[in-house]
């Protein structure tokens, strides 16, 4: 049975952390699309000991993280865009971020060359 794929982007300094993230809740947390893109992110992107924390990060989370060796700055992450293909059906479904302007959309495939 094939498993389905999912073309994700986003632009910008966090690509990396926020298609890792929609990823990890895929696959790791059985999310959906949108609710893998709605979680709220963590991003550590500097050698300063600083990590970016959207709001909905446990404190619990945040705490732990200070205690061990970071400052923790409130902060937006990534706006990621995906469109979801499930291969055996060819059912497409796709999620867009609300943290910023976007959308994702399906045009029917053109059979002509």
């Amino acid at each position: 049975m094939a498993s389905p794929w999912w073309p994700t982007g986003r632009r910008g300094a966090s690509i990396i952390n926020s298609v890792f993230h929609v990823t990890l809740n895929l696959i790791g947390h059985k999310m959906s699309l949108q609710d893998a893109i709605d979680a709220p992110r963590i991003s550590l992107t500097s050698a300063v000991s600083t990590i970016s924390a959207e709001l909905g990060i446990p404190f619990t989370s945040v705490d732990a993280f200070r205690s061990l060796c970071c400052t923790v700055n409130p902060s937006e992450i990534g706006s990621v865009q995906a469109v979801m293909i499930y291969p055996q059906t060819g059912q497409k479904t796709g999620g867009a971020d609300s943290r910023r302007e976007g959308t994702v959309i399906s045009l029917p495939r053109s059979r002509n060359p």
